[in-house]
């Protein structure tokens, strides 16, 4: 059986039990889990905006945390799989359908989630990603997770609902890296992950060379610092 088909109570049970999230495809659980290991200290009814979930639990798990969760996705099915685990997990957020790039929000976040999402955005992810930080409140973070290849750029065409960026090290700087920067956002954390166990899990690498995974973290205007595990 997969992670994913488990019901919600016996994930709570894992998670009270172990403090790990197992609750998607192991890609998933390991940036989930680094992304929590910043979050978990923070107040109750932190606000988070989660872009691109698709059917990910993950607004549940922090709805059942007390976050103030916003989720949005473009996928014609995605309230409907939100719903759905609203239900499963008995629990309320905002559910958006809509494309980020176009959406008006009517608030502002503590917290920005782009794990695996802005990728799909084709040349629009500068502004994307641009957007996201606008969104933050003042020292609010952003966490962003893609695909890496050190040799350069590649796309995967048609994959989930359109073509997919890779990104290769150039892209990774000009498209990502700079334009938060210019936006005075701090990276406080940069680090690469690659596949083991024939690609069945993830762990660290200190080498960009021989990852498959990039994950960071920014502030905006930070005073704050952070302890991890």
């Amino acid at each position: 059986m997969f992670i994913s088909q488990i019901a919600a109570p016996i994930k709570k049970l894992i998670f009270t039990l172990t403090h790990k999230l197992l609750i998607s495809d192991s890609v998933r659980n390991f940036s989930y889990q680094w992304f929590w290991n910043y979050v978990k200290t923070f107040p109750l009814k932190t606000t988070v905006c989660d872009i691109g979930s698709r059917d990910s639990a993950l607004a549940s798990f922090l709805a059942w945390k007390n976050f103030s969760v916003t989720a949005i996705d473009r996928d014609h099915h995605f309230f409907f799989w939100q719903k759905r685990n609203q239900i499963s997990w008995k629990v309320n957020f905002s559910i958006v359908q809509d494309d980020f790039l176009e959406y008006h929000f009517k608030n502002s976040f503590d917290i920005i989630i782009a794990i695996f999402s802005l990728q799909h955005a084709g040349e629009n992810d500068i502004d994307a990603y641009k957007k996201a930080v606008s969104l933050l409140d003042r020292n609010g973070f952003i966490f962003i997770v893609n695909e890496y290849d050190h040799h350069g750029t590649r796309w995967q065409k048609n994959r989930i609902d359109g073509d997919l960026r890779i990104y290769g090290p150039d892209d990774l700087q000009k498209r990502i890296i700079e334009p938060l920067s210019s936006c005075r956002m701090d990276i406080k954390d940069h680090r690469y992950a690659k596949f083991k166990n024939c690609g069945s899990t993830l762990c660290w690498t200190s080498s960009p060379r021989n990852s498959n995974f990039f994950f960071l973290c920014a502030q905006k205007e930070p005073y704050v610092s952070l302890n991890i595990d």
